[in-house]
């Protein structure tokens, strides 16, 4: 189940795909590999260490929303 992470609602300099290309480092950084990616979204996941056959995952998803007033809205969404 994915959970709000957190949420970022302010003026950012950096067009999507910028903001995507950071959190995409940081995220392999982590030990993350991308599963999904599109223009505004990344989805990244990681096996748990012990986790039996890899089968327990940890995933967070990026999203990039427009906001009415102009600039951008960023959530996390995970289970880690």
């Amino acid at each position: 189940m994915a959970n709000e992470l957190a949420a970022v609602s302010e003026s950012i300099d950096l067009l999507p795909t910028e903001i995507l290309d950071r959190a995409e480092v940081f995220l392999r950084e982590q030990g993350y590999g991308v599963v999904h990616r599109m223009i505004t979204s990344l989805t990244a996941e990681r096996t748990l260490p012990n986790s039996v056959g890899g089968q327990e995952k940890w995933t967070i998803t990026i999203l990039i929303l427009p906001e009415r007033e102009g600039g951008l809205r960023l959530k996390v969404l995970g289970n880690d």
